[in-house]
């Protein structure tokens, strides 16, 4: 069994492989259920002949570099093996490190005494019998990953025959076939084999044993795999012992074998011998129907995050729509929501300043229309681009079975403008206490806006929001004056000015160059604070441009919502005219950094 007690921890992982390393003992914790184990991975590990060991004295997963990657594989080529895809595309490597964490959150009784029982076949047969019972709890706990147990199971049962053929417990000519029959018919009672994988096996069995011994031998196996108590071995140890009893009584050789065989002997184990090497010939056939179980588990999981994500996005959609409904309908430039103090103080005609920045901005925004850039994702079955393992593999199972090759494990993008792209921009203005001194540069850039939206052919909405949230202009909506407002409220809701502002917009979804301006020191509550960045996030990964404009306020509360987002922040602006000019040229520089991005 690929169990090890040794105090001592094996080699370092090399220097280019300790990120891998990193990432697959994160992944055995998670699987596990524990935050404590670490894992190395190199060319020695698993005693030079298993793909993978646990040893639980020092909390360590040892993962073979060549048998569980492939030989001469390199950690730059595998992608990440916390992700899902990266766990697809290296199943045989998925399949033992689960097997191993399984080790690790099931088997707690002291193998100390296991290995060092009188009767040594009994601890051989307890082994065994563990490795059914952790494969079952796997198939278990993670049903998902059943395929990357499959994948890498003829693996672990070769690797495991060459161990046990070195000890004198394995060479009694039945207990050989027993040890093979557990390995193999024991997993597929376990769940991770199917039926046809193990057929060699069975039928030496019925050749040997008979179809009732071998029944019989079945359900003792199934009785240890579903033990439950992980301490404790001694009903394992019970199960083992009927088993050696069940077949002396039928006169089978459970060994060891005296030093000099006869020939009868000689010859069943040279059949040993030829069965495990024809296991071995089907390893390849194995991991190929594995890789396509894993294929349509991929596929599978895939379409259901895709529902998922619909579903989930139709739902936020819709969401966004009834709030936009419930605000615009009730709100204009005119009127305020009841529980928000806001007032219109001022409503003036545009100066000649005001208009000729909205001709200005006009021309800007023009330019920025064609900065949208689309990104097509194209497969092939030949380079260039990125070589996806996992579609390697369906190629070789389909050359493997002399099928037409339909397999693209190619994959690469290509980019391209838009012409003429739709422009939507979205603007909402705080009207809580620390942002009364920007109202009327707001107030202004509002209608700059407005007009340079008519002149270009944008569709533009905005929003007010403090205490509540009121509707500023409407998409489609001209301003013929400029309108100033107050800014009295105590709190600001910048969660729903954004569902309302984007419900109108559909600026999450939409395509083409999107704009969204925040008027705002982003002072806020705790959960505010975090609605904005999650918001603002949604916005740069969805396409769309992000300014704010705290105006001379202190930058804390900016710089920390802000944080690791492609968001540009403007605090030296004064006159209202000065606003309008550089939220425009922000505008344009924001939308051009979204078209130019990768």
């Amino acid at each position: 069994m690929h169990f090890t007690i040794d105090t001592k921890r094996f080699e370092k992982t090399p220097t280019e492989w300790l990120p891998l390393a990193g990432q697959i003992g994160e992944l055995c914790n998670e699987w596990s259920g524990r935050g404590d184990i670490l894992a190395y991975v190199g060319e020695g590990a698993g005693a030079g002949i298993a793909a993978a060991l646990f040893n639980p004295i020092i909390a360590e997963m040892e993962l073979n570099r060549d048998l569980a990657f492939g030989e001469g594989a390199k950690p730059e080529f595998i992608t990440d093996m916390r992700e899902r895809d990266g766990q697809f595309e290296q199943p045989v490597a998925s399949g033992a490190i689960l097997h191993e964490a399984m080790h690790a959150k099931h088997t707690h009784f002291d193998f100390s005494e296991v290995r060092t029982y009188k009767d040594r076949r009994v601890g051989h047969i307890v082994e065994l019998l563990e490795e059914i019972r952790v494969e079952a709890r796997a198939v278990e706990h993670w049903p998902k990953n059943r395929a990357f147990m499959r994948a890498c199971a003829m693996k672990l049962v070769v690797s495991d025959m060459e161990s046990a053929a070195k000890e004198d417990v394995a060479t009694g000519a039945a207990m050989q076939l027993l040890s093979l029959m557990m390995l193999t018919m024991g997993r597929v009672s376990a769940g991770t084999m199917d039926y046809d994988d193990v057929t060699p096996v069975r039928e030496a069995a019925h050749e040997m044993f008979g179809e009732e011994v071998t029944e019989k031998l079945r359900k003792l196996w199934c009785e240890g795999r579903d033990h439950r108590k992980d301490t404790d071995w001694k009903p394992l140890r019970r199960i083992a012992e009927k088993m050696i009893k069940l077949l002396e009584d039928e006169d089978h050789d459970m060994g060891p074998s005296p030093e000099e065989l006869d020939a009868a002997a000689q010859a069943m184990a040279d059949k040993m011998g030829e069965l495990i090497e024809k296991m071995g010939e089907m390893t390849g056939e194995v991991e190929i129907r594995a890789m396509g179980e894993a294929n349509e588990q991929a596929e599978d999981e895939e379409t259901e995050r895709q529902l998922a994500a619909r579903s989930e996005k139709e739902a936020e959609k819709q969401e966004h729509e009834d709030t936009a409904s419930k605000i615009f309908a009730k709100s204009t430039a005119e009127t305020t929501d009841y529980t928000s103090r806001t007032r219109g103080i001022t409503v003036r005609n545009p100066t000649d300043a005001e208009r000729a920045a909205a001709i200005a901005l006009g021309k800007q925004l023009e330019k920025a229309r064609y900065r949208d850039r689309v990104v097509v994702k194209h497969k092939s079955a030949l380079p260039p681009g990125r070589l996806n393992g996992r579609g390697a593999m369906q190629g070789a199972a389909q050359r493997s079975r002399g099928l037409m090759v339909t397999a693209e494990p190619w994959s690469h993008k290509s980019r391209f403008h838009t012409e003429d792209p739709n422009l939507i921009i979205g603007m909402m203005t705080d009207i809580s206490g620390s942002m009364s001194s920007a109202m009327e540069p707001m107030g202004v850039a509002n209608w700059v806006f407005s007009e340079a939206g008519r002149r270009c052919d944008a569709r533009i909405a905005s929003v007010y929001y403090g205490n509540n949230v009121t509707a500023g202009l409407s998409p489609g909506q001209h301003l013929d004056q400029v309108h100033i407002r107050t800014a009295p409220d105590g709190t600001e809701r910048f969660d729903l000015a954004f569902k309302a502002l984007n419900g109108k917009l559909n600026l999450l979804d939409s395509t083409g160059a999107r704009l969204l301006v925040v008027v705002s020191d982003l002072h806020y509550t705790s959960d505010e604070r975090v609605a904005a960045h999650k918001w603002f996030k949604r916005c740069t990964d969805s396409g769309v441009g992000v300014i704010v404009l705290p105006f001379d306020a202190a930058p804390y509360y900016t710089s920390e919502v802000t944080r690791g987002l492609p968001i540009t922040a403007m605090t030296s602006v004064h006159s209202p005219v000065e606003a309008a000019m550089e939220i425009g040229q922000a505008a344009v520089k924001a939308l051009e950094a979204v078209g130019n991005r990768g």
